[in-house]
């Protein structure tokens, strides 16, 4: 009977072999994992006998694969390759590669784009006879993802990606400083190890320097979900304009916005993909560099999720209290850029004047 097993199991290894070699020929890896299923007609059997089995057949393909692959390790977690033998399957084995994770930070350098695609509600990114779209399946027609994410797939010789950010800023605004964290997460990689220089000229190419990424390297799946979990302060760069001049004393009412709690019901502009409610911000710092009749420049630095074009605009009374309560009169935020994101704020808090902030299983 053992000896009947034995010749089973290797028959299966055996048969699976082609397959391996063929999926994995050309895939950069360093360690794997193996596995096997039941076959079915052991199903009935004492649970001991199937487990040995289990035991015997990971053990006869890890010796195979040793043989095979002498410069790669076993690694029970966090390995980048998983064996598994399907004695029930037409192929008789599944090779699963583990997601790579890419981190980096991207600037966004012109206004007009979008973070990522922005499909079209009307028409469901179907595009036939869209007005609203024009037929392109698109609100916006330009994303920073169209930019980033398939350079960086390309250097890992992927077959899909995802593009994930830190938080987001409208399609209107800058993203200016070091740039807002972002991860890509690439599925059956064939490659695990990234250029980054020639992925960010190749980005900068691609967008015309309109986006530029840096810092780009691996990380684990952990680390990717406390980059796209974990938003931080944001500083920005406020070009604010009112409907008559400003008071003399703008700066000084504008400081008194710091620490104050900043009621904000959730913007109309924003409704579609937010619930309706009221959250408490706080403005950390703000400083109003310049100003100008009716023009004011002002850095400032939030909470996360705080919306800014609201508390400068009040937005009908949604934000309480708001740049335009403050002055007195309506106010518009002309111009944003964010100058920071996840980093310390570049601005003194309450103060007036001073220096303006630094601009898949096979």
């Amino acid at each position: 009977m053992a000896a009947a097993t034995n010749s089973h199991i290797d028959a299966l290894v055996g048969a699976a072999m082609p397959r391996i070699v063929e999926v994995t020929g050309d895939l950069e890896f360093t360690t794997f994992q193996t596995g096997c299923r039941i076959p079915r007609e052991m199903a009935k059997l004492p649970e001991t006998e199937r487990e040995s089995f289990r035991y015997e057949a990971r053990l006869a393909l890890l010796r195979r694969l040793e043989a095979m692959w002498p410069g790669r390790r076993l690694r029970g977690v966090g390995h980048d390759v998983k064996v598994t033998l399907l004695p029930d399957a037409p192929r008789g084995v599944a090779i699963f590669v583990e997601p790579l994770f890419v981190a980096g930070r991207y600037r966004k350098l012109a206004r007009g784009l979008s973070q990522t695609v922005f499909h079209c509600r009307t028409c469901r990114a179907r595009r036939r006879e869209c007005v609203a779209c024009a037929g392109s399946g698109r609100f916006v027609a330009e994303a920073v993802e169209d930019f980033v994410k398939p350079p960086i797939a390309a250097a890992v010789r992927a077959r899909h990606a995802s593009f994930h950010g830190s938080g987001r800023e409208d399609v209107d605004v800058r993203m200016l400083g070091s740039g807002r964290p972002f991860v890509v997460s690439v599925q059956w990689a064939r490659r695990r190890s990234i250029d980054a220089d020639a992925v960010a000229r190749e980005v900068a190419r691609l967008s015309a320097g309109r986006v530029t990424v840096s810092d780009l390297h691996l990380v684990s799946r952990d680390e990717a979900r406390r980059i796209t979990a974990e938003h931080g302060e944001k500083t920005y760069r406020a070009l604010v304009r009112t409907t008559g001049a400003l008071p003399a004393d703008a700066a000084e009412r504008l400081a008194a916005l710091v620490g104050a709690d900043i009621r904000q019901r959730t913007p109309e502009r924003v409704e579609r993909r937010r619930a309706d409610l009221v959250r408490v911000r706080r403005v950390l710092a703000l400083e109003v560099v310049e100003t100008s009749g009716s023009e004011a420049v002002v850095t400032l630095s939030t909470q996360a999720g705080t919306y800014v074009k609201e508390l400068v605009s009040g937005d009908e009374g949604r934000t309480e209290p708001s740049f335009a309560a403050a002055l007195g009169q309506p106010c518009e935020c002309a111009e944003l850029d964010v100058v920071s994101a996840g980093e310390a704020a570049p601005c003194a808090p309450g103060a007036a004047g001073g220096e303006s902030a630094p601009g898949s299983t096979l």
